[in-house]
């Protein structure tokens, strides 16, 4: 990835260490392990592919420091950007030809240095990819509510709940993916004659209540 970034970028480290039983281990081979250890006591490191967007040179350029710096796997994670300004262009659709050909030439070259490789098989954080379709994208479950005295019998429609402006919306400005999940009718709470409690606590300031003992 070449990419030029304004902020401080954070290297999350997963720490995947085997600890390994040291009895009978002799003094020197543990001195030498702490200094180069195995494979499998080395951290991983997630991999962050933003906005999909690859450089073949550099990403070998990346993996080489990395084995330099004694990680002994990469996770790669294709994110997309919060970049309201479009400072990192988009790369290719995850999984799709160009994307797997850039996975496989991860491999070839994290097979040459000696490093792991791990896939998180989605795309951010919500799990997205090329095979969701716009009706099984990320939703959000909205509400609205209409105050009604009864008894009586409801045939007005509901509002429709305020959605967000980024919401798809078909040809008659209505949401494209949306349906009803469930209509509730929650009777209002009404206050009873004799059955508030009002406490006066005295002097002014925090106390504490342990218990209440109610008379009738």
């Amino acid at each position: 990835m070449n990419l030029r970034c304004s902020s401080r970028v954070a290297i999350l480290i997963v720490a995947l260490l085997s600890l390994h039983h040291a009895a009978g281990v002799a003094r020197g081979d543990l001195v030498s392990m702490f200094r180069d250890p195995p494979l499998v006591a080395r951290p991983s490191v997630y991999w962050v592919w933003v906005n999909g967007l690859t450089d073949r040179q550099q990403m070998t350029r990346e993996l080489e420091e990395l084995k330099a710096k004694g990680i002994g796997g990469v996770y790669i994670f294709d994110v997309g950007a919060q970049d309201p300004q479009n400072i990192v262009p988009a790369g290719p659709a995850f999984m799709g030809p160009e994307s797997l050909k850039d996975i496989g030439y991860t491999v070839r070259e994290a097979t040459r240095l000696g490093l792991e490789v791990g896939l998180t098989t989605s795309s951010s954080w919500n799990c997205g990819g090329p095979w969701v379709t716009p009706e099984y994208a990320s939703m959000g479950l909205y509400h609205s509510q209409l105050d009604v005295k009864g008894p009586t019998r409801l045939a007005d429609p509901l509002p429709l709940p305020a959605l967000p402006k980024a919401a798809p919306r078909g040809p008659d400005g209505r949401p494209a993916y949306a349906r009803d999940v469930a209509v509730l009718a929650v009777p209002r709470p009404q206050r009873l004659s004799g059955h508030e409690f009002v406490f006066e606590l005295a002097p002014p300031g925090t106390h504490t209540i342990d218990r209440i003992v109610l008379y009738n």
